[in-house]
């Protein structure tokens, strides 16, 4: 008769032939033991460095160099005098620095003119070891040896201080293409994207416009540049298209639209599109990082919100397992509005990982100071990733409107592989660096959170005891 308090009892009066070589149960754990069950990894901080440089700075661009250390491009303040075409700002100079594979600095240049505000939004290395920097101050392209010493600088006249360079890439023939953006013929408010090819020497090729329009406040202009295999190219436009893939000598190929900003685009293994920028939360109202897909005649796949309740989406990477990896910011809100009108928040440096098909499989925060945001993430030859973003102590509320433009110190972390493995939980939670360290190499430790990692045979094991266990119940 079946027991009520133990109504499975009679079920496991024989385990052991349950169990034995050739059952089904036998079968399903053996299965078990044997297949591998594979989870997203969470990285670690493998190391970390904070540079101050002038009175403050706002880091853009980092590469990896040809031997294994890193090069850091942005923007930094040289004086609080304002300047003929900023009358109301500050002197800015562009700037490059040059760090070991720790992350150690080595030098740093500074580059402009006394007239006008300049800026670097990318870097790349050249074939020969050198450096071409591109960014701001009508339109401002820079050539330097291995250590950072000028060859040529070109402005490439518009309107003075509107346009700007925000991408670049060299080719195989040692020429260079660029894109970015240019109120040519048009009020600064309505921007066209701009894309040309310049010989090694910065003198113009041949150059296209592609007529942009103002989209939710955001002018247009090209913002980021990935230049393709096939010799075509994909610009990334803040504004309208939102995307435009082109031939190797520029001519349309096609033009996608999106209704929200997008920061960053590149191209995808399967030959489509792979954008972050931000867009206005449908659950808080807020605006959130966000991803779009899309197929190889920018048709829109997928799209991916960041679990983040406020934040905004600066670069996206692909990650080798076939998923992506963005970077931008995490505004953590700290309390409703005050008194003042104001509303007291802390910022960070949040890290999204998800796979192909756009399914999230982490996120992360990187909170080296009160006030960050997330710049740059670009895998490294170890199958790490380096990830740039700049730290203050102080922001105002600017800074949680318009998020992208904190100025303070720069802030540069390296993270370990990620790659799917064996057995790693996914998790969601904040990164501590293991070491955190200035530019000279004074390290604080610092203790880091233990990810639990799971493995799927373990359960099965554990299944096999409890089951075995009612026969003495």
């Amino acid at each position: 008769m079946m027991s009520f308090l133990n109504p499975f009892r009679p079920y496991y009066r024989m385990p052991l032939q349950l169990f034995l070589p050739g059952s089904f149960i036998f079968a399903i754990i053996l299965l078990s033991l044997l297949i591998p069950v594979t989870y997203a990894e969470e990285p670690s901080v493998e190391w970390d460095q904070i540079y101050s440089l002038g009175i403050s700075s706002q880091a853009l661009d980092v590469i990896q160099t040809q031997d294994g250390g890193f090069a850091i491009a942005g923007i930094t303040v040289v004086s609080e005098v304002p300047l003929q075409h900023n009358p109301v700002g500050k002197n800015y100079d562009a700037f490059l620095i040059r760090t070991n594979g720790e992350g150690r600095e080595l030098w740093n240049k500074t580059y402009g003119t006394t007239t006008m505000s300049d800026g670097a939004y990318t870097v790349r290395e050249t074939l020969d070891g050198g450096f071409i920097i591109a960014g701001y101050g009508n339109a401002y392209l820079i050539r330097t040896d291995s250590s950072g010493n000028v060859i040529w600088e070109q402005h490439y006249e518009q309107s003075p201080g509107l346009g700007a360079i925000n991408g670049v890439c060299e080719l195989a023939d040692g020429n260079f293409i660029i894109a970015g953006e240019t109120s040519r013929d048009r009020p600064y408010w309505n921007r066209d994207a701009y894309l040309a090819k310049i010989d090694r020497n910065g003198e113009i090729i041949w150059d296209k416009l592609y007529p942009g329009g103002y989209t939710g406040g955001n002018p247009g202009g090209a913002r980021s540049l990935d230049c393709i295999g096939d010799g075509g190219y994909l610009l990334c436009v803040h504004g309208s298209p939102a995307l435009i893939r082109t031939d190797e000598r520029g001519r349309l190929i096609w033009m996608a639209d999106h209704d929200t900003p997008l920061a960053y685009a590149r191209l995808s293994p399967d030959g489509g599109a792979i954008a972050t920028g931000i867009t206005v939360s449908p659950d808080t109202g807020y605006p959130v990082l966000f991803l779009l897909k899309t197929d190889s005649w920018g048709i829109t796949e997928w799209e991916t919100l960041s679990p983040d309740i406020w934040g905004s989406g600066s670069v996206v990477e692909v990650t080798s397992d076939g998923g992506y990896l963005a970077t931008g910011t995490a505004i953590i809100l700290k309390g409703g509005m005050t008194a003042e009108k104001t509303i007291p928040f802390n910022s960070a440096i949040t890290l999204v990982k998800i796979d192909g098909d756009g399914n999230i499989l982490w996120n992360t925060t990187l909170s080296p100071g009160p006030f960050n945001e997330g710049m740059m993430v670009r895998k490294t030859s170890d199958g790490g990733y380096i990830v740039l973003g700049n730290t203050a102590d102080e922001a105002g509320q600017e800074s949680l409107y318009f998020m992208g433009y904190l100025t303070g110190r720069i802030y540069l972390a390296k993270l370990g592989g990620m790659e799917t493995t064996v057995g790693d939980a996914v998790q969601s939670a904040s990164i501590s660096p293991t070491a955190h360290a200035d530019a000279n190499g004074d390290v604080e430790e610092v203790p880091i959170m233990e990810i639990p990692i799971g493995y799927a045979p373990l359960f099965a094991i554990l299944v096999v005891l409890i089951m075995a266990c009612w026969k003495r119940g």
